[in-house]
């Protein structure tokens, strides 16, 4: 079971958001960031990959062998770094980022609940909200 935070709005409904590292943020990137109309990160992604690609065009212009090969391995190891964390950034803060976008849209964070899909999680909340309506906890 996994557990998803529900976020609900008065037009377009329930959304669930999985609390946690995003797998299909590790693997896709700045496509799954699209994908989820994170327009903002995305923006800065594509900036950040640029700046990459520009230092890696420097370092491979860097003769080998020569008197800046501590900087060509320096270099290296920088852009090793940014490319690592290019997966793992998103992996770990997508979904609270994704959180943040639906908060900014007009959501509201109704429950959380233990689900195996998305799918479910909206099912299992609204069922829960539905219920507390008919007890009295809550009005419509």
């Amino acid at each position: 079971m996994k557990i998803y935070n529900i976020y609900n709005h008065p037009i377009r409904g329930m959304e669930a958001i999985k609390v946690g590292f995003s797998i299909p943020a590790f693997i896709f990137g700045i496509f799954w960031m699209l994908a989820n109309k994170l327009w903002r990160i995305s923006v800065i992604w594509i900036g950040i990959t640029m700046i990459a690609g520009y230092i890696s065009g420097l370092i491979e212009k860097t003769p080998a062998h020569s008197d800046e090969d501590f900087l060509r391995t320096i270099g290296q190891i920088v852009l090793f770094i940014i490319s690592c964390l290019m997966f793992v950034v998103p992996a770990s803060g997508g979904n609270k980022w994704r959180e943040n976008d639906l908060v900014r849209r007009g959501y509201k964070l109704v429950t959380t609940v233990n689900a195996e899909t998305s799918d479910g999680a909206i099912a299992s909340a609204a069922n829960g909200i539905s219920e507390m309506a008919k007890t009295g906890f809550i009005t419509n």
